[in-house]
């Protein structure tokens, strides 16, 4: 695992390079960019990581220039990433 990180717009968004071509998303960056704050208990904003597909998709309803970046960004990366690893929201792994 490699832990990288980005800017969007002057914003960093910490990724996880996994193997296989697999990426994770730190969840409370990509909310940062889109400003979103409230994270239900049940939806996939709950998680500290997205995958690639879902990190889009969250982008993509809310603002589609941010949602094209990412796709171009991780263009090299598989959509879906099945293994989260265990960590919490400051990406802290166990």
């Amino acid at each position: 695992m490699e832990t990288s990180i980005v800017n969007y717009e002057s914003k960093p968004i910490l990724f996880l390079k996994l193997p296989g071509n697999d990426l994770l998303l730190k969840t409370t960056d990509i909310c940062n960019v889109l400003g979103i704050v409230d994270r239900p208990a049940n939806s996939a904003l709950a998680r500290p990581c997205l995958d690639l597909a879902s990190a889009v998709n969250l982008a993509l309803a809310q603002d589609e220039d941010f949602g094209m970046w990412l796709t171009e960004t991780f263009a090299g990366y598989n959509l879906e990433t099945l293994v989260h690893p265990v960590c919490d929201d400051d990406w802290n792994f166990r």
